[in-house]
């Protein structure tokens, strides 16, 4: 069956190379060009047998054989025991001797602070923080409004010598009340505070005379030594000239103004009013002049 059609594919191909040469040669080709006898292919009657392959089959992916493991083989390394728990017994604790002291002191407590006592005019009220000193019908000295000295230290005097806590820091002009003996109300101190620099003007009634003038200041209570004026005759102040009381008294704009002047004068003039250590609004007014104490 391969020879027949062997010879007709190479007929085939030389008849396509001559009728190429001929179109190139440009030859006149035969009208009637003589047939070719093509021989019939005829199967061919023999029985051919499929090839025998005598190979083993060959298996893909064979199966790995696993091997059980020995069982007599040892790990490299025993396995951890856990001791059983041990009991512990709690430690023998004595009880503390009584006969003991503690290393250190107990700590003490303060004591509780009392408020200022205020002191009263003999007849009118209670006798608490009253001054050993005599009234007398009119007063012989003025201070300017404010908390009494014997309410904080008693050690400085037994009479009625006033003070006024002043903030320096607030500017402005303030009238503060002349006090004379805790009896009469007899003018006022005019203050004027202008970044630090404070002048102080007495203004007081007609009749009334002033006289020993004193004023000065402290920085606080606690440091006061004397309000004796004869014993502060360096720090006194003229009335009418400017200080500046921070530089002159090397303090904080928190200040104590203590203005202490003899006077005469008589209860009857016009002005002169009179004067209570128990009356309401001078105790609100001293209440809140102690807040700016330091």
């Amino acid at each position: 069956m391969k020879k027949p059609l062997a010879r007709l594919l190479m007929t085939i191909l030389l008849l396509v190379l001559v009728l190429s040469q001929v179109s190139a040669l440009q030859l006149p080709l035969p009208l009637n060009p003589p047939l070719i006898d093509i021989p019939k292919l005829t199967p061919p009657t023999t029985k051919i047998d499929p090839p025998v392959n005598n190979d083993p089959p060959v298996k893909i992916n064979p199966p790995v054989q696993i091997n059980p493991i020995n069982p007599g083989i040892k790990p490299l390394n025993p396995p951890i025991v856990i001791p059983p728990t041990t009991k512990i017994s709690p430690p023998d604790i004595k009880p503390l001797d009584p006969g003991l002291k503690p290393l250190s002191p107990p700590l003490k407590k303060d004591p509780p602070v009392e408020p200022p006592k205020i002191p009263t005019v003999p007849g009118g009220g209670t006798n608490q923080g009253k001054p050993s000193t005599s009234i007398p019908s009119t007063g012989k000295f003025v201070t300017t409004e404010g908390p009494l000295f014997l309410m904080y230290r008693g050690d400085l005097t037994k009479g009625y010598e006033m003070f006024t806590p002043l903030d320096l820091l607030v500017d402005g002009e303030y009238y503060i009340p002349l006090i004379s003996n805790a009896m009469h109300k007899v003018g006022e101190v005019k203050l004027t505070v202008q970044n630090g620099i404070v002048i102080a003007s007495p203004l007081v009634s007609s009749g009334v005379t002033l006289s020993k003038d004193f004023m000065t200041f402290f920085p606080d209570i606690a440091g006061v030594k004397t309000i004796n004026t004869s014993k502060l005759k360096k720090e006194n102040i003229p009335f009418g000239v400017p200080v500046d009381v921070g530089i002159r008294f090397n303090t904080d704009p928190k200040v104590l103004l203590y203005v202490n002047c003899a006077i005469k004068y008589k209860t009857n003039l016009a002005g002169i009013t009179p004067f209570s250590l128990e009356n309401p609004e001078y105790l609100e007014r001293m209440y809140a002049l102690i807040a700016l104490m330091d």
